[in-house]
This record gives structure tokens, sequence and C-alpha cells, in this order.
């Protein structure tokens, strides 16, 4: 069963995405793990003020402060990095046959929702490194996949 944390300033966590997500990413060695859920710690954090907690539109600010005597300080402030799934190169290689199944032209014509000429131009366009059309091909994909599994 999911369960639902409300946490002050964080809003509600979902145990079970949370749990999917670090499955998933651990097996790629990739950690997103979500710190802090001990309920205890969230109950002691809520009692410092938040002019602590915030300073000058810096969030974190006290955790930084604790960090800067263990890490070095451009570590510390540097602003946040995310991290990018490869996706452009997937749909290169891993994933080409995949996505030209996908989004062939009977799949495309079937569900009508697009104009195959320019779903063909943009894989094409891709697959040339002319443009780089990763994220539109890789939506268009996923709505077929969910068409396949929750329509057909």
């Amino acid at each position: 069963m999911c369960k639902l944390y409300l946490i002050p300033s964080f809003g509600m966590i979902n145990q079970g995405v949370i749990g999917c997500q670090i499955e998933q990413r651990s097996a790629a060695s990739v950690e997103v793990r979500v710190p802090y859920l001990d309920h205890l710690f969230i109950e002691e954090v809520a009692k410092i003020p938040s002019c602590f907690k915030l300073k000058k539109g810096r969030r974190k600010y006290i955790l930084k402060r604790v960090s800067e005597k263990y890490l070095p300080k451009e570590i510390v402030w540097r602003k946040k990095a995310g991290f990018g799934a490869p996706v452009g190169a997937w749909l290169k290689d891993q994933l080409k046959d995949m996505m030209l199944d996908l989004l062939s032209e009977k799949s495309v014509k079937k569900r009508g929702y697009f104009n195959y000429k320019y779903v063909r131009y943009a894989i094409d366009n891709h697959l040339k490194e002319k443009e780089y059309n990763a994220i539109q091909l890789w939506q268009l994909m996923i709505l077929e996949i969910w068409h396949q599994v929750f329509i057909d």
C-alpha cells in the first residue's frame, strides 16, 4: 500500500514513487534518495525559525553552513545541477529499432493524432544529427506505449 507523508515545506511525498525511483536509479548506479524522511528529524527542523532556514533567498541555509566544515565552499554553494538521461543517444543506438517500430507509418496513421510525414522528418533529422528531436520523439513513443497498454 502506498503511503503519503506530509512534510512541512516539502509537501506530500509518495513512498511508493520514492521506492520505485530508488530501485530504478540504483540499478543504474544513480543516487536519487530523498533525504530527511525521518519524522523525528523533520519534527526538530520544523521547530527552527524560518529566518534561519532561508537567508537572502538561499534555501537549506543551515545545512550549507554546516557542510562548509566538511566540503569546499565552491561545492557547498554551487548551483544545482540536474541529471539528464541520454535519450538522444539511446534513440540513435539501443532504442532505434523500438522507436522505428513504435513510430512506424502504420502506428502513426492508426492513431490519427499526428502527421506521419512530420514524424518521419523528425526521426530522419534526429538520426542524421541535423536536429535534436529526442524529447519530442520520446514523448511520441511514450504516448504510443500508453495507447497500447491502456486503450488497445
